[in-house]
């Protein structure tokens, strides 16, 4: 998974039973805290739903669950969203 495209890992994950964790009271133009999203994190969040946040530096976190229960968070870099890491909770 690590530096492969997140586009490819999604369709893994979605193939292997894994759900989107959708936050139905996400705002694409603000952040959780209340301050505007900065450009690349609006678009993030409108293209992917289960996009966290963004970073200013360019990371992204996604997150997943599985039939378990058990979470999965995707951090990417990028404008490619080349998968930098992921934590199992």
């Amino acid at each position: 998974m690590q530096g492969q495209p997140y586009e490819e890992e999604r369709k893994k994950l979605l193939e292997s039973g894994w759900q989107k964790v959708i936050d139905s009271t996400k705002n694409c133009k603000v952040t959780a805290y209340g301050s505007a999203r900065n450009g690349f994190s609006r678009k993030t969040c409108f293209i992917y739903e289960e996009h966290d946040d963004c970073s200013a530096s360019g990371f992204c976190r996604f997150i997943w669950r599985n039939s378990r229960g058990v979470r999965l968070k995707v951090t990417t870099l990028g404008y490619l969203y080349t998968v930098q890491n992921w934590d199992l909770e």
